[in-house]
């Protein structure tokens, strides 16, 4: 499930802090507060994997939920869609996940990241952080969330200048 706890940033567990998530377009650029269909987009994390009271490192597969309007799930990134390609080593350090997104479909709105962390083996979550920042996927449609394709006919039925 999508449902996380709403907490604040940097919110530490024992041994494990989901320092930040940001948006960008491209790996390694500056913040972004909007973004077009079509564009790419990158998620990066940073988490610091700090013993925890047994002294052992543990960290885990990072999952990020884009949350829009009522933290109703838009878009998911990582350990639930490719499991493994996104975990963090349980090792100490500052550890970085960037995901990149080549294309952003036609949405329309504003989102939120939810970052959570969990245990490889049980999938329980072991860290879960709702970052404030707001970033809008501004797409050419004015109303809904997605823009789809579509093709419209109109016809008579009945009545003057129905074809038989």
């Amino acid at each position: 499930p999508c449902t996380l706890p709403i907490l604040t940033p940097s919110a530490a567990w024992d041994g494990l802090i989901i320092k930040d998530a940001r948006i960008s377009t491209l790996p390694g650029g500056p913040r972004v507060d909007e973004l077009l269909p079509g564009s790419p987009m990158t998620v990066a994390v940073d988490i610091i994997v700090e013993p925890e009271s047994d002294g052992r490192a543990r960290a885990g597969d990072v999952k990020v939920v884009g949350m829009g309007a009522g933290d109703f799930p838009i878009f998911v990134l990582g350990a639930d869609k490719h499991i493994g390609s996104a975990r963090v080593p349980d090792e100490l350090g500052h550890w970085r996940v960037t995901f990149e997104v080549p294309s952003l479909p036609p949405l329309h709105c504003k989102i939120t990241l939810a970052v959570s962390v969990s245990d490889p083996t049980t999938g329980q979550v072991r860290a879960v952080t709702r970052f404030n920042e707001t970033v809008a996927i501004t797409g050419r449609h004015t109303t809904g969330i997605v823009e789809l394709i579509q093709h419209v006919a109109v016809e008579q039925t009945e009545g003057d200048g129905a074809q038989p």
